[in-house]
């Protein structure tokens, strides 16, 4: 019997463990289920363990400890329940696996307390239980009272939990000691080194505010940088005359003007409603400055082969480049809409875009492609394994016959096979397609991922339905390289069933590649190539990764890289304690700290009474 007590609380954590690690690990598994079945079973089997005991001391007559055998049992119900609150939340959301509805965030809430209060009431049941007499000996008050001490000890905690949750999400923050505006980045200052004629920087701002202070140090950064940055610091109500000049209506502007042309940068005068705008200040500023000195661009997309466009489709977001859009807006490139490829490509264009195509290009297309290669043009083309929107079913991607002839002559064939990764993949939907979502932060020494190569430590690319290129030697004078590679636990999932089969291999598989040559009148010829369209969608460029890949394969694509580099951003950073000593002082002063003091009272007080 005392052998059958001492097991109760080990088989009930032994049971939480497992559902744990299956609910944490084996998501994607068989043995899934399984897993969780056992763990509930083996929960459950204390329970009755306790249920046993008080229903035995209950029929002894034993009233005493019946009842101290109940406060034992009802910690494990209050867990269980939270347990079963969890399968309850789980069973209510989609696909995006977020509360969305106020009912869902009541399930997480309730999930979380019961769980979290089931196991602080154990704590201290079980504890005093230990103690406890048995028999007519039994001291229930005692539990009883234990009981709401660590109950009120985990409302504490709750609250403490709520109170660092609410403050994270609340958008209005008291900032009395810090507050970091942004630097100027890599691509700003190379954009600032290469300015060739004077820029006349007016920053307009009242002797008192705040704000100047922040925009003066960014600023004074960039001049000396380049002396053609020439800083005038103005406050509007005292200089009216330069604030006409500057077309200035009010303070906490900058105005960049050059050979008649002006741009504006409206940040405001006060901090309160300056902040969110400073911690964005250089990719304002590097936008400002590159329509000030930069001709635009027009870069053509491509438009009749059920190829992705710029506008926003909620339903498929993975066929929508409106994300790319803003980038290249942000660079000065406006993208167009070709609607045929039967006449030449328009003068203007700096380089054509096909991306997602789901209809084959004919032969006439393709040749309008190679001219205009051939006389120094510029493309950028991501190809699909199949659809990358939600009616994926619906949607067969076909047979690029014309747009292969054209890679093999550049040194580049593009393979309709899908990539997987069963140890590094973006774990999404919990199911095995996730295997699909694949990472990586192998990239080349091209220019066309200059920024991702200094970075790679720290930036990944996603690449969410991928096939594969291989790259070869060109012919005419072109020369091929890879650029971005899979990680080496990828392997091409040839029967499509997401799992490593003996029969396919692992390897770094080529996901984009570069070539160039030599044209007519000193240009050169470039193109860009993707295994896989979804990596320019939308969902991906959310990830600073992806958007640095498309900012310099466009750079490099219209002979911008003078501009290449990082900007540097403040905007929503999150307090991350990832260094291991930033991690032990902030849990030991948040966490570790009070419990160590709650220990130490709780046995001074247990000395206490027994003196007594």
């Amino acid at each position: 019997m005392n052998q059958l007590r001492a097991l109760r609380i080990p088989l009930f954590l032994l049971g939480l463990a497992l559902i744990f690690i299956a609910e944490r690990y084996l998501k994607t598994y068989d043995s899934y289920k399984l897993a969780v079945i056992i763990g509930v079973l083996v929960a459950l089997i204390p329970m009755a363990l306790t249920f046993l005991f008080m229903q035995k001391a209950k029929s002894d007559g034993l009233e005493a400890e019946s009842q101290s055998w109940k406060l034992v049992l009802g910690w494990k119900i209050l867990t269980m329940v939270g347990v079963g609150l969890f399968y309850v939340y789980k069973l209510t959301l989609d696909t995006s696996m977020n509360p969305d509805t106020l009912g869902q965030k009541a399930l997480l809430v309730l999930f979380l307390t019961s769980l979290f209060l089931g196991l602080f009431m154990g704590l201290g049941v079980e504890f005093s239980h230990r103690m406890n007499g048995t028999g007519e000996n039994a001291e229930p008050k005692r539990l009883g009272y234990s009981a709401k001490i660590w109950l009120s000890i985990g409302f504490l905690f709750l609250g403490m939990f709520a109170l660092n949750y609410g403050a994270a999400k609340q958008d209005k923050v008291f900032d009395l000691s810090y507050f970091k505006s942004t630097k100027p980045g890599e691509a700003t200052l190379n954009a600032v080194a290469s300015l060739d004629a004077p820029v006349r920087t007016g920053v307009f701002f009242a002797k008192d505010s705040e704000v100047a202070s922040f925009v003066r140090e960014y600023l004074e950064i960039l001049s000396k940088k380049n002396s053609n940055l020439k800083l005038e610091f103005y406050d509007k109500d005292f200089y009216p005359t330069q604030a006409e000049e500057f077309k200035v209506s009010k303070n906490g502007q900058i105005v960049l003007l050059r050979d008649g042309k002006r741009q504006r940068i409206d940040l405001g005068d006060k901090l309160e409603n300056a902040r969110k705008k400073l911690r964005t200040l250089d990719a304002q500023f590097q936008k400002a400055l590159l329509q000030l000195v930069s001709n635009q661009g027009a870069i053509y997309f491509t438009s009749s082969h059920g190829e992705m466009g710029w506008g926003i489709d909620r339903h498929s977001p993975l066929r929508s480049l409106s994300n790319l859009e803003k980038i290249l807006r942000s660079q000065n490139l406006a993208p167009k809409t070709l609607s045929s490829l039967f006449d030449a490509i328009p003068e203007d264009a700096e380089a054509v875009a096909v991306v997602g195509a789901t209809a084959a290009f004919t032969k006439e297309e393709v040749q309008t492609l190679r001219d205009y290669l051939n006389r120094g043009g510029k493309i950028l083309m991501a190809l699909d394994v199949d659809s990358a929107g939600e009616q994926a079913e619906e949607t067969v991607i076909a047979d690029q016959n014309e747009l292969q002839t054209l890679l093999t002559e550049v040194g580049i064939q593009f393979r309709k096979e899908r990539l997987a990764n069963d140890r590094d993949f973006v774990r999404s939907t919990r199911q095995k397609f996730d295997r699909a979502l694949i990472f990586t932060n192998l990239f080349g020494s091209h220019e066309s991922v200059s920024t991702l190569t200094r970075n790679d430590e720290k930036l990944n690319i996603l690449a969410l339905n991928s096939g594969y290129l291989v790259v070869e030697s060109g012919s005419n004078a072109w020369h091929p390289v890879a650029t971005i590679m899979s990680l080496r636990s990828t392997f091409i999932d040839a029967n499509k069933n997401f799992e490593y089969d003996p029969n396919e291999v692992r390897g770094s598989y080529p996901l984009a590649a570069a070539a160039e040559k030599a044209a007519a009148d000193g240009k050169k010829s470039r193109i860009l190539v993707f295994a896989d369209s979804s990596m320019l969608s939308d969902p991906p460029l959310y990830y600073n990764g992806n958007q640095w890949m498309a900012l310099d394969a466009f750079r490099w694509l219209t002979d911008r890289m003078n501009t290449a580099g990082a900007l540097e951003s403040e905007e929503d950073v999150r307090i991350q304690h990832s260094k291991s000593r930033e991690l032990v002082v902030f849990h030991s002063s948040i966490y570790i700290a009070p419990i160590l003091i709650l220990i130490l009272g709780f046995i001074v007080n247990r000395r206490k009474k027994g003196r007594t």
